[in-house]
């Protein structure tokens, strides 16, 4: 994926909960990932225990995507995340980064370990108002995405038909796209796992744009063990086509194990971006 594909509004597959202890993936995260038109993203974590136990979170895992490290890498000691009952705190992106080596860029999906239940949420922080040379000691603010967590027990079983709604791509060969949309996946098993995508038979196309591809409906893609992707999803558009409006769709997808699915579409006149959650076909 190039750097800038990460302009996303994100989304995810169900909200994490307060079910059992287990593995929790945050479907997309960045740490000073520069994108689309100097944007520049960090995310947040947000963690809360609902229970009446202390929680222990153990240190996470990036599903890549991409981390940078530094030439001379740091060694901190990885700690656990302490989450006290009747509570709840904000892990940092920052805090993460320092973690994993002293990071200075990292995206991808992050995975990781509790011994007992959370609820977990995200945002994506779009700080490209904020220097260069700022660093955050507080909760950040700006333009942003929310991205819940994903309990991995709780995805959607093999075959399962899922439906990422109200997409938006933009035909008009005639100016620059006034929408972007993406699908992306995190695979947190460790065997590779196959989406077959497509589209309403109703829209009558054959073939559509996936990341830099131009591929045939309907397309299998293999995710490789422990892998996050993010692709742009577009309209083929042909030299001299007339100028239309944006168009909404309907992205298709069923995959053969477990996978957080997510769509994100992103309005270019603001960089603002907008998550859309998968809904399960009946």
């Amino acid at each position: 994926m190039k750097r800038h594909a990460l302009a996303i509004g994100v989304v995810l597959v169900l909200m994490g909960g307060t079910a059992v202890a287990g593995d929790y993936v945050v479907p997309a995260f960045a740490f000073n990932l520069r994108g689309h038109s100097k944007n520049l993203w960090t995310s947040e974590i947000y963690l809360a225990n609902p229970g009446q136990s202390v929680v222990i979170v153990d240190p996470p895992t990036v599903l890549r995507g991409r981390v940078v490290l530094p030439q001379q890498t740091c060694l901190p000691p990885m700690r656990q995340l302490v989450v006290a009952p009747h509570s709840s705190l904000v892990w940092k992106a920052e805090d993460i980064a320092r973690e994993m080596g002293c990071a200075v860029e990292i995206v991808g999906a992050l995975e990781f370990t509790t011994d007992g239940p959370l609820s977990v949420g995200s945002r994506m922080i779009n700080r490209a108002e904020v220097s260069s040379g700022s660093t955050a000691t507080t909760p950040l603010s700006g333009f942003s995405q929310e991205l819940p967590g994903v309990e991995v027990a709780e995805l959607p079983l093999a075959g399962q038909g899922l439906m990422l709604p109200t997409m938006i791509w933009d035909p008009d060969s005639c100016a620059p796209p006034k929408f972007d949309s993406y699908v992306g996946f995190a695979n947190p098993s460790d065997e590779a796992v196959h989406v077959t995508l497509s589209l309403s038979p109703t829209m009558s196309l054959n073939e559509i744009m996936l990341g830099s591809s131009r591929v045939e409906l309907p397309v299998v893609l293999e995710l490789t063990p422990k892998s996050w992707q993010q692709l742009r999803v577009a309209p083929v558009i042909s030299q001299g086509a007339e100028c239309v409006e944006p168009q909404v769709f309907d992205l298709f997808l069923d995959s053969d194990g477990p996978v957080v699915i997510y769509g994100s579409v992103v309005d270019r006149a603001t960089q603002d971006p907008r998550t859309v959650l998968p809904l399960e076909l009946e």
